[in-house]
């Protein structure tokens, strides 16, 4: 199944590789802005970047609307990392001088948060003595970390209220890499009929999957399978345990309620209209076997995935090179 998808993709990374090669188009430069909103969610201020297609009037008598793609930075980053490390203004500027559909990217800034509702409550007094980068406690602690929430309420809301938007799911996708590719998916899931399309590039798709040696014997290799106690948990994660179960718990069942395999499959068997859903890992991406874990319980679910393999690792040359398929599929989705 992956070597055959694998295959699918190779014509679609080809046609990507000459849109950037075409060197005799005109490439018009889309407008990054910057905006901070008070979010009631949160209780805190935040800021994210705004990328505007280069069509886009700033006029209030402006008729023309575009759709919006949401897009989630990773863990230790924020809402700048899209556009100085990914370059995704730049990928957006060349897709669409080669004919991509013009739409409105919203990166916003979502801490170390998962963006995910946490678990358990937010311990402001030792966030705020604890350093986080360059940022100020103000800016990182936040009181109620409800960060899907504060995606479909506030960040929504802002960008339909203030841009010339298609405010509807069937104009709206979701994106992210690493904790944003865990976050689009577990967002679109828990929240249907927002986003009609999400995209992960190498996303935590399987939270606490973790190397069972247990049949080692038997198999000649460990099994995987998802924690089920505190201490598998905490194998599972290793050193990030104590920067994960403030989110997502102390025990499976906390966990389970975020695993988005088990949020798209409840969100089907509900009933509710499925998002398109897009996913690619690196070969040498430890999030590998979880992006596979993923993909074999939505197609025993018969659930759709596009899904593709590439050589890379976690990191950012990886992610600036494939940003591209995942802005190309949303825009595909949401201007049909």
């Amino acid at each position: 199944m992956i070597a055959m998808v694998r295959l699918l993709f190779r014509a679609c990374l080809l046609v990507t590789a000459f849109a950037f090669r075409a060197g005799g188009t005109e490439i018009v430069h889309g407008t990054v802005r910057r905006d901070t909103i008070w979010s009631p969610t949160l209780g805190a201020r935040k800021q994210m970047l705004i990328y505007l297609p280069t069509s886009y009037d700033t006029s209030h008598t402006a008729t023309k609307r575009y759709p919006v793609a949401v897009y989630l930075h990773g863990r230790w980053g924020d809402e700048t990392d899209l556009v100085y490390k990914g370059h995704l203004s730049a990928a957006m500027d060349s897709l669409v001088a080669t004919g991509m559909p013009e739409m409105i990217v919203v990166m916003p800034d979502g801490d170390d948060g998962w963006w995910t509702s946490w678990a358990t409550p937010s311990n402001m007094e030792n966030c705020r003595t604890t350093k986080h980068r360059a940022e100020q406690p103000d800016e990182f602690c936040v009181p109620t970390p409800r960060y899907d929430e504060y995606v479909v309420n506030d960040v929504l809301t802002h960008i339909d209220s203030s841009y010339h938007t298609l405010a509807r799911a069937e104009s709206r996708g979701i994106g992210g890499l690493s904790m944003g590719g865990y976050g689009a998916f577990v967002i679109a899931a828990m929240h249907p009929g927002v986003f009609g399309a999400a995209v992960s590039h190498g996303g935590v798709l399987t939270p606490g999957l973790f190397p069972d040696s247990s049949n080692m014997a038997a198999t000649g290799a460990p099994s995987w399978r998802v924690g089920r106690t505190t201490a598998e948990l905490m194998k599972a994660t290793t050193f990030r345990w104590e920067s994960m179960y403030p989110m997502f718990g102390y025990d499976s069942t906390t966990w389970r309620q975020r695993d988005p395999a088990l949020l798209m499959t409840a969100l089907k068997s509900h009933g509710e209209k499925m998002p398109a859903l897009y996913a690619d890992v690196a070969i040498d991406d430890e999030a590998l076997e979880q992006n596979r874990v993923f993909l074999r319980a939505m197609d025993s679910n018969g659930i759709r995935v596009q899904y593709a393999e590439w050589q890379g690792k976690h990191t950012w040359i990886y992610w600036k090179k494939h940003l591209p398929e995942g802005l190309s599929f949303l825009a595909e989705h949401l201007t049909r």
